[in-house]
């Protein structure tokens, strides 16, 4: 498969691991107490660096999280091959897992699993979307 080859770039790979990254996010400030938007000390985040950071106000979370995503970004735009996609892939995943757990925290058992099915076929389809336009694998060679 070209894209493992090493030497090649592919920047397209950013797409889908930003995308889950994006929706991680939202769904963190989404699910976040309604108390915490008059106070942000009464936060619900697992992961203690995101919660450091959310304990400051959604805005820092989200500038903290823009200049994470970039620098992920910039990561997966200067790798190639197989060292990009391991990077690109555990990133994905480590997003879906979050977001998938909070809505398994948050929402009822039947409601659930309708929003995990929600959740991992918008990233497949951002998946599809990148495979689709990146030149390495795609159809646009």
């Amino acid at each position: 498969m070209k894209a493992f080859r090493k030497g090649i770039r592919d920047p397209w790979f950013c797409l889908p691991v930003l995308f889950c990254m994006a929706v991680d996010a939202a769904v963190s400030l989404a699910c976040q107490p309604a108390a915490y938007w008059v106070d942000p000390a009464v936060l619900r985040e697992g992961n203690t660096a995101w919660a450091a950071l959310m304990a400051t106000g959604p805005f820092a979370f989200l500038g903290g999280f823009l200049v994470y995503g970039f620098v992920v970004a910039a990561l997966l735009v200067w790798l190639t091959g197989a060292l990009q996609k391991v990077l690109g892939m555990f990133v994905l995943l480590a997003h879906s897992y979050g977001a998938a757990s909070w809505c398994h925290v948050e929402l009822p058992s039947r409601t659930y699993w309708w929003a995990l099915v929600g959740l991992l076929l918008a990233e497949a389809v951002a998946f599809a979307i990148y495979w689709h336009l990146s030149p390495v694998c795609g159809k646009a060679r």
